[in-house]
């Protein structure tokens, strides 16, 4: 919602769009919306199909597991956490965010097929 603020300011400045206040407020609220919509699927969708793959985010022992437990302790000891376990973080974290990126593409397209037929 706030990027299609910006866009259409950014428009209005730099490209000399003329656009009015309603128009500025109705993408916003498009885009609001949308985005409220692919939230509420995506959200819907990882309640009865999760992505949960033992090793990577499922389970005691996983990626997932090693990387909250590393990091808390070391933040606790003020030790150090290892690379190993960082890259375990950022693949843990990757396979959990496919879902939310996964509804990004049809969310953008959505928004591509408003701005073509309004323009």
């Amino acid at each position: 919602m706030v990027a299609s603020v910006f866009g259409d300011v950014g428009d209005i400045a730099i490209n000399g769009k003329k656009l009015s206040v309603l128009d500025v407020l109705f993408d916003a609220g498009f885009s609001f919306a949308v985005g409220a919509l692919a939230t509420g699927i995506t959200s819907k969708l990882s309640n009865y199909f999760p992505l949960k793959i033992k090793g990577i985010n499922k389970g005691r022992g996983s990626w997932e597991h090693v990387w909250k437990t590393q990091s808390i302790r070391s933040l606790r000891n003020g030790t150090r956490v290892q690379i190993k376990t960082i890259m375990k973080g950022f693949g843990a974290d990757f396979v959990n965010g496919i879902w939310d990126y996964g509804f990004e593409f049809p969310k953008n397209l959505v928004n591509e097929i408003r701005e073509a037929i309004s323009d």
